[in-house]
């Protein structure tokens, strides 16, 4: 299901038409009644949204803005944070946020961060009625954050003009290290890259530990980005 979703994100030729293929795709891929893609630079807007009323997302936007634990905690730990993470229903109910769902009739949401240079740049957030987000939603979530973080990262890069392709860590990288950085890049998680290419999940783990060691990359998030950046992300 991923699989599919990342490759026509990644078809996407701007970020308002990759905000729109989120709204319109995430709410069935996961249950959900409502959506905003929100991205907070140069300035924070919402260029897309479904499932309310304009006047339900301003108003969002400025409760997430002054109050929102979720959203705070998205931003420090920068990964997929869902609201059953952080407080029962009866703490939920005393959140700012909480009256604008509950007259939307959603009562569950999460937030999927858009990484980018300034760390969290955006995110997308989704709203249901009842049923808490599952472990494997929330890994699911988790690849659809890395492909978006490597979308806006590709489309940053192309709007700006060429991309900067760092060839000094390309070249310290076997042929196969760079088939495995392409992989992560594009949200595949090590089991799924070690089944692509007929290896083992602790041989992509070890691949992975020399790909971070050979580019001084700290993290999968980092990884991700610099794969974008470097146009890894768009090789066979």
């Amino acid at each position: 299901m991923i699989r599919d979703w990342a490759y026509e994100l990644h078809r996407t030729r701007s970020r308002d038409e990759m905000s729109r293929y989120v709204v319109e795709t995430a709410p069935a891929m996961f249950g959900a009644r409502a959506a905003a893609v929100s991205m907070y630079y140069p300035e924070l807007q919402s260029p897309a949204f479904v499932g309310g009323s304009r006047e339900d997302l301003d108003e969002y936007d400025r409760r997430w803005r002054a109050d929102d634990p979720v959203a705070d905690a998205m931003r420090a730990a920068q990964t997929v944070v869902h609201d059953g993470e952080l407080f029962d229903l009866a703490a939920w109910r005393r959140q700012p946020m909480f009256d604008l769902a509950a007259r939307m009739d959603l009562h569950v949401y999460c937030l999927v961060p858009i990484l980018g240079p300034k760390g969290v740049e955006g995110n997308v957030t989704l709203l249901r009625r009842r049923d808490r987000f599952t472990a494997t939603e929330v890994r699911n979530l988790a690849a659809v954050a890395a492909n978006l973080s490597v979308a806006h990262a590709r489309l940053s890069a192309h709007g700006n003009g060429a991309l900067q392709v760092d060839h000094a860590r390309l070249a310290r990288l076997t042929a196969q290290e760079r088939r495995v950085a392409t992989l992560v890049a594009r949200g595949l998680q090590n089991k799924e890259v070690a089944q692509h290419l007929g290896t083992s999940p602790l041989t992509v783990r070890n691949q992975l530990a020399s790909i971070f060691a050979k580019t001084g990359i700290a993290s999968r998030g980092q990884l991700v980005l610099w794969a974008a950046r470097s146009g890894l992300d768009t090789e066979p």
